[in-house]
């Protein structure tokens, strides 16, 4: 097996989702050799998705009984892909649907496809350790308001051409909606035809039979106009369903690719607020293409009508069609400001309460303060302002349709009479007409009511780009071999100097260092000094730092990240603890961590006693932050989750600091005799500082001094952190 296995298969599945890959990302995708062996499938499975991931194609992942199989693909109408036992390892299979439902099934090879059956290769497919079957469904990826260039930067949209870039994904089916729309316009004719017709057969004396066949057929025209609208609801409902998934699918898949230095000045929680605009939208879309739409329709064939009725009415369409630009042209610049100003205060009335609820305690504990309703105040009366602002928007575009409406139906009906009097017209015609004209103000009234559902789903767009705008990660890279993984990590930085974004200071100043193999550094200073940015930085979180940074001699800014990082452990704060099963903690997820990983893990943090006397074990329920546990069982249960990882580099920032002696030294030894591991340490913590092979000092964002912990005690240079 090798990388050209799979440049084919991505090639294959684009082709299958209606889609071609470029040239040059396709030479790309074979660029270097990787061969993988028998037990290496995990790996060439990440590289899949990795591959996949650089041409907008995103894997989920689908766990099978053997049973299931062909039921399932058969319902699904996307490419699954799948790993096979072969004689030279394994080899990817792709399953999809053909014509007249038929399952086809291919295995990729270097040079070619070989076309097989399910039952063929149900045996041979590659299964997890529960013995399901475990298989890829393959989704294309575009992002629905954002657009970006090769290098991640987003390109400046305005809301119009991000609702046309989100609708334009449905554009199969909103056709259907548009034809249905088109017909329920006709149809709907019927009724102010049918009018005329009996009012001239009543006029002529015609007999009743032909009067009740004409009803007939108004009512018959009626009922479809009606049916017509249920399939167009149905049509607007899967488009609906389609929006709320992909948006939740993209801003999974955006968030933890996200560059760290991007969501500096932002929190990140608050941020995904956004995704409740996607209700926004769905809630739109029905008025959008139900009333809007098929007032819209209704408009133009009715106009298309009149026009045969008298050169006048013609007139009539074309001071209508004007006035509608005119009154749109003036007023809709200044609504969409004052709507996306309102719902920008709206989300910091959210925010804050929000912030009200994370430090509950505080505010318990302050006593008598009127902070929480000032700020609430001031948010609010600032959103109120901004409401006020949009509700005159939308005041003054209805005032001006009631005027105008008004002003046509006074003249119309004038005009119209002297037109049956002059005989220019029937009676018929002018009745109809009058109806039509009627349906037409009433379309035009109905679009202007409901201008603000306009309004909210281009802010509601507007608002989903602050999430979707934020650049990626790079995707790929160069793998570190297995065997210089086993060795252990070495680090070297020459002359590295890092400023955050949007700041001139710099956080890092030409740091210089060497830590080889299996090396336990402890990184030491003031508050401010660099630490934790140092190591931020060692974990490929800072990106636009200068100078060099290597890890077994290859560039940190050539390395595959979620390669390096699958062999690198970070602790993280109690914040980090996300809602689910300890189980699901400590392994995160990950494929490669199997249960009895897990049950290790918890054994050498000493967690083992108090997560089996759990009701529930390790399928206990966590909340957000490890609520509920003491801050002891969260350390370590971050701990678990670093060591679960068995990681050639180690991280912890003040790790150790919340521990009651006995306990912090039979961690840090735990810690400190991974032998092949290279541990970093951030610690100002004496008993820390003498377990490690070296320590170094930072003040200032530069490294003052680095020795041995007795080196630097002798020296004088921990004087300021070390009590003698």
């Amino acid at each position: 097996m090798t990388n050209q296995h799979i440049a084919n298969t991505i090639k294959e599945v684009k082709l299958l989702l209606g889609e071609s890959i470029e040239d040059a990302l396709y030479q790309d995708l074979q660029v270097g050799t990787r061969n993988y062996s028998l037990d290496e499938a995990y790996e060439f499975k990440r590289d899949l998705l990795e591959s996949a991931n650089k041409v907008r194609v995103v894997l989920l992942d689908q766990a099978l009984e053997d049973k299931e199989l062909e039921a399932f693909a058969d319902e699904v109408n996307i490419p699954l892909l799948g790993l096979v036992s072969h004689e030279d390892g394994f080899l990817p299979v792709i399953v999809h649907t053909g014509k007249k439902r038929r399952i086809n099934v291919h295995l990729v090879h270097p040079n070619d496809l070989e076309e097989t059956t399910l039952q063929e290769v149900k045996d041979r497919l590659i299964k997890n350790e529960a013995g399901e079957l475990v298989l890829m469904g393959a989704f294309s990826y575009r992002s629905l308001v954002s657009e970006h260039d090769e290098n991640e930067v987003p390109k400046d949209l305005s809301p119009v051409k991000r609702l046309f870039r989100l609708l334009g994904e449905e554009k199969r089916d909103i056709f259907y909606v548009f034809v249905y729309a088109a017909f329920v316009g006709i149809v709907s004719l019927t009724l102010p035809l049918g009018i005329q017709a009996t009012v001239e057969l009543v006029s002529g004396g015609v007999v009743f039979s032909s009067i009740y066949l004409l009803v007939g057929l108004v009512l018959l025209g009626i009922l479809a106009a009606g049916g017509l609208q249920i399939l167009q609801m149905t049509m607007v409902e899967y488009i609906q369903r389609r929006v709320f998934t992909k948006a939740a699918l993209e801003f999974t898949f955006r968030l933890p690719r996200m560059k760290v230095e991007s969501l500096t000045n932002l929190h990140t929680p608050e941020l995904v607020n956004r995704f409740f605009d996607v209700l926004t939208i769905q809630k739109g879309l029905p008025k959008l293409f139900g009333d809007l739409m098929s007032g819209t329709i209704q408009i133009l064939f009715g106009l298309l009508l009149l026009s045969f009725y008298h050169p006048f009415f013609v007139f009539f369409g074309l001071v209508l069609v004007l006035t509608l630009v005119l009154i749109f042209r003036l007023t809709g610049p200044k609504g969409l400001q004052s709507s996306i100003q309102e719902s920008k205060y709206k989300y910091k009335v959210v925010y804050w309460l929000e912030e009200i609820a994370r430090v509950l305690n505080s505010f318990k504990i302050s006593g008598n303060t009127n902070l929480p309703i000032k700020k609430t105040e001031y948010n609010v009366n600032s959103y109120l302002l901004h409401r006020k602002a949009h509700f005159r928007v939308l005041l003054s575009q209805y005032s001006y349709i009631v005027l105008f409406k008004a002003a046509i139906t006074g003249g119309l009906l004038i005009i119209g009479t002297s037109l049956v009097i002059s005989r220019e017209i029937t009676l018929g015609q002018f009745v109809a007409s009058e109806v039509i004209i009627i349906l037409i103000l009433s379309s035009v009234e109905k679009i202007i009511t409901y201008m603000d559902v306009i309004y909210d789903m281009l802010t509601a767009v507007d608002k989903i780009s602050q999430v979707t705008d934020l650049p990626l990660e790079k995707v790929g890279g160069i793998d570190l071999r297995k065997d210089e993984v086993d060795r252990g990590f070495s680090i070297e930085i020459k002359n590295m100097s890092y400023a955050y974004p949007g700041s001139e200071a710099l956080a890092l100043k030409d740091i210089n260092l060497a830590i080889s193999c299996g090396t336990k550094l402890c990184i030491s200073g003031p508050n401010d000094s660099g630490k934790t940015t140092l190591t931020n930085t060692l974990a490929g979180l800072n990106h636009k730092y200068k100078g060099m940074i290597t890890i077994n001699n290859y560039s940190l800014r050539d390395l595959d990240y979620i390669n390096m990082r699958d062999k690198i452990a970070k602790n993280v704060s109690q914040e980090d603890i996300f809602e689910g099963s300890i189980l699901d903690n400590i392994t995160v997820g990950k494929p490669q961590v199997s249960v009895s990983d897990a049950i290790e893990a918890i054994h050498m943090v000493g967690l083992s006693d108090k997560v089996n006397t759990l009701p529930n074990g390790l399928n206990t329920h966590i909340l957000s932050g490890g609520k509920g546990f003491s801050s002891s069982f969260v350390s370590k249960l971050i701990l678990a989750r670093c060591l679960v990882k068995k990681p050639k580099l180690m991280i912890l920032n003040d790790f150790f600091h919340s521990f009651q002696r006995s306990e912090k030294e039979k961690l840090i030894g735990l810690v400190m005799d991974m032998s092949i591991c290279t541990v970093v340490a951030v610690s100002n913590d004496p008993a820390v500082m003498s377990a490690c092979d070296r320590v170094i000092l930072m003040d200032d964002g530069r490294i003052e001094a680095d020795g041995s912990y007795k080196e630097l005690l002798a020296a004088g240079h921990l004087k300021d952190l070390v009590n003698d």
